[in-house]
């Protein structure tokens, strides 16, 4: 795994072999959290022709639909990856910022 592109303070996107991986900052008053989810095809083929603006807005989109919060109808909560796969995803990241600072 690792991390091939970022938005401060919002996402970091993750490659795994073929997969690519968001991982989203969701914040909803006092509640913080992160959701990973796998890229499907037509998101890969919006991040391939719109790059880091497309991953902007979905990023912005998974946040505004709370898919952490209890009773969501958010599209994105099925899609949210296990926590051991999660986990990966962030410890690919913490080691990716820890290299960054």
């Amino acid at each position: 795994m690792e991390v091939i592109d970022h938005g401060p303070h919002a996402w970091f996107l993750v490659r795994d072999g073929d997969a690519l991986l968001l991982d989203a900052r969701c914040s909803h008053g006092p509640a913080e959290y992160s959701v990973v989810i796998e890229l499907d095809e037509a998101e890969r083929q919006a991040y391939t022709a719109r790059s880091k603006v497309y991953v902007d807005q979905l990023a912005q989109a998974i946040h505004e639909s709370a898919p952490g919060v209890q009773g969501s109808t958010s599209p994105y909560r099925s899609r949210v990856l296990g926590p051991a796969r999660a986990n990966q995803v962030q410890q690919t990241i913490l080691v990716w910022v820890e290299a960054h600072r």
